[in-house]
């Protein structure tokens, strides 16, 4: 076998721990369905809640006061950390709309268990737009796993 690049070591090795992870959530369903996917998905929004607001104020966002806007920032730098590929689609103080075409995770998501980002990464993208402002209103619409063409996320500031 040839040898890798080492973005392409790192490609797969994300791929890999995204199938591991995928199976976890998959085998949780099985045993504990719904239950135990929110289960999952909660303790991600805590674990993440525990350093994006650092994140946030690193990028010079002030945690627990942001905007849409600012929530499109930290997405953003999350996202480039991650290597996916995105559109912001909107962006205004009080919605924002970002889609997702590519994700290293995606395929693994896809092959194991498709519903994995409805269900349990969820809670990251809901932790990021808690970490910004608690009244931003988090929707995911569309997910790669499942079949659509991107992902979507909504975020939209309460009043």
């Amino acid at each position: 076998m040839a040898e890798l690049s080492p973005e392409e070591k790192v490609k797969r090795a994300r791929a890999g721990d995204a199938t591991v992870a995928a199976c976890m959530a998959k085998a949780v369903a099985q045993k504990y369905g719904a239950e135990g996917l929110a289960a999952l998905k909660d303790e991600l929004f805590n674990t993440y809640m525990k350093f994006l607001p650092k994140m946030a104020a690193q990028l010079g966002i002030r945690p627990g006061e942001g905007d849409c806007q600012d929530w499109v920032r930290l997405e953003s730098a999350l996202s480039d950390v991650a290597g996916a590929v995105y559109t912001v689609v909107e962006s205004s103080p009080k919605r924002a709309v970002m889609r997702f075409t590519s994700c290293v995770t995606a395929g693994a998501y896809q092959r194991t268990f498709p519903q994995m980002c409805r269900e349990v990464i969820a809670g990251v993208e809901r932790a990021g737009a808690a970490a910004v402002n608690p009244q931003i209103r988090f929707t995911a619409t569309k997910f790669l796993p499942e079949g659509d063409e991107y992902c979507e996320i909504i975020c939209e500031l309460e009043d």
